[in-house]
């Protein structure tokens, strides 16, 4: 006698039903983790830009040792600006700001030459530790991402290129030995810069007579959670988180007001009065 065949067990799959369930959950998962890798990962790139600060500081505080404690010399140029070879003269040289303006050097972009063959660059080895990782703006017409984020207080060593000093009205005269400064944890060295307005190596903040210092000429990024971050004379870098913010040309800065340009000015020169 002939028995029937055994029927072949079917595999089972998922129905319909449960993998919309499993898609939906894997959706919360990601929902819930993305905050969190966004947030490590700005915590990642803030702790990065703080310690390029502080490898730049210290290049800073070196040359001065090496030059019986004289600060590199930080010169502003515009109308003559120098080509990147002429890097003899100061820490930085080449203008970033975008073409069409007076002084717009193309090389100056993307060649770190402009500060690693001049006074600073020495020092400093690493020329990545002039740009901060969360700058990502490329101007229109620029050849490429820009390879320097920072500045440096124009009361540090500060000069026109025609070689007088760069005073503001209230006639403070910059820096220029270290031994000079009195609040050395206070006082600014570098810091990064608008991208939408860095050109020179100088933060260009005049501190005026009283009443007339509530607005930024250059103003710091905020890039950094609403912050930026700076390094000072006595070696120490860290991160400021600004009271106001602001957009210019889609980049975030902070906003034109007194707190904060007091704050900021304050840390310039130790001769600032609101």
């Amino acid at each position: 006698m002939k028995l029937p065949p055994t029927p072949t067990p079917r595999s089972r799959g998922f129905t319909l039903i449960e993998l919309l369930v499993v898609i939906a959950i894997i959706a919360i998962l990601a929902g819930m983790l993305l905050p969190a890798l966004s947030k490590a990962k700005s915590k990642a790139a803030s702790a990065k830009c703080l310690s390029n600060n502080k490898q730049l500081q210290l290049a800073w505080g070196l040359y001065s040792s090496d030059q019986d404690d004289r600060m590199v010399s930080n010169v502003n140029y515009p109308g003559t600006w120098p080509a990147i070879p002429e890097t003899n003269d100061s820490w930085c040289v080449g203008w970033m700001r975008a073409p069409g303006s007076a002084n717009y050097r193309a090389e100056s972009v993307t060649n770190a030459n402009g500060f690693m063959n001049a006074l600073l660059g020495r020092m400093a080895g690493n020329p990545g530790i002039f740009k901060c990782p969360t700058d990502k703006l490329q101007v229109a017409g620029t050849p490429g991402t820009r390879v320097r984020s920072v500045a440096m207080n124009r009361f540090m060593a500060g000069r026109r290129y025609t070689g007088t000093l760069a005073l503001g009205s209230a006639n403070l005269p910059p820096y220029i030995r270290i031994a000079t400064v009195g609040r050395t944890s206070d006082m600014l060295v570098f810091t990064e810069e608008d991208p939408t307005t860095l050109d020179d190596g100088i933060i260009l903040n005049a501190i005026n007579t009283p009443g007339g210092n509530a607005t930024f000429s250059n103003r710091p990024s905020a890039l950094h959670n609403g912050g930026s971050t700076l390094s000072f004379v006595d070696g120490h870098a860290e991160g400021h988180r600004w009271t106001t913010l602001a957009l210019n040309s889609g980049v975030q800065v902070p906003a034109n007001n007194a707190a904060d340009a007091h704050w900021f000015k304050s840390r310039q020169h130790e001769g600032f009065v609101p």
